[in-house]
C-alpha cells in the first residue's frame, strides 16, 4: 500500500505525473518531486502481490500566487497502473481539487478514507455482505458517494473521487472483524 496527501502535477512539457512534496519547485520538478511512475516501478519491484497506491493530491498548484493548471493523472498514469495489475484510488478527477475540509480538520477525501478503512466501507454499498473485509471496491464505492456529497452540501464545489483496476478481484485493505477476548 502506498498513501500519497499533497498536490499532484502533469508537466506539460514532458506529459508525466509527479507528486508534490512540500519541498518541491516546478522550476525543478525532475529534481525536487517525484514521478509517480517511479512509484509504481519501486512497486512492481517489491514483488507484492497486491499493489494499491492512493492519492489525495490536488488536480492544480498554485505558485506565485497564480494558479497553474494541470491535469495530473489518467491518461499514461492510468495505463501503466492498470498495465501492472494494480489499483489506484484517488481523490478527485483529473480537473478537480481535492478539498480541504476545515470542520473535519482533514482533507475530506482522507477524513472519508479512514472511516472506511475503520469498517464504515464493508459491504459497501449498503446493499452489500457486511463479512468483516473491507475491500478496495468497497473503499472506492463509500469514499466516492461520502465525499462528493459532503464536498457538495458543505463546500458548495465537486469533488469525484474515482478507482482504477481490478476492482473485481477481493483486495483487502482492513479486517473489522471482531477479535475473542484473551481470558
Amino acid at each position: 500500500l502506498f498513501y500519497f496527501s499533497g498536490h499532484g502535477f502533469r508537466a506539460k512539457d514532458d506529459n508525466v505525473d509527479y507528486l508534490l512534496p512540500q519541498e518541491a519547485t516546478l522550476a525543478d520538478l525532475k529534481g525536487t518531486a517525484v514521478a509517480l511512475s517511479w512509484v509504481v516501478g519501486k512497486l512492481e519491484a517489491s514483488k507484492a502481490k497486491r499493489t494499491v497506491l492512493v492519492t489525495d493530491a490536488c488536480r492544480n498548484v498554485v505558485a506565485k500566487g497564480v494558479a497553474v493548471e494541470s491535469k495530473f493523472g489518467g491518461g499514461e498514469t492510468d495505463r501503466l497502473i492498470q498495465s501492472k495489475g494494480m489499483v489506484l484510488l484517488r481523490s478527485c478527477e483529473p480537473e478537480e481539487q481535492s478539498q480541504e475540509a476545515p470542520a473535519l480538520k482533514h482533507g475530506a477525501y482522507t477524513w472519508f478514507l479512514s472511516k472506511a478503512l475503520e469498517g464504515e466501507a464493508d459491504g459497501y454499498p449498503p446493499a452489500g455482505e457486511r463479512d468483516g473485509d473491507v475491500t478496495a471496491a468497497e473503499v472506492s464505492a463509500f469514499v466516492r458517494a461520502k465525499v462528493s456529497g459532503y464536498v457538495r452540501a458543505t463546500l458548495s464545489r465537486q469533488q469525484t473521487p474515482t478507482g482504477i483496476g481490478p476492482m473485481d478481484q477481493p483486495i483487502v485493505l482492513a479486517s473489522v472483524r471482531a477479535r475473542p477476548t484473551q481470558p
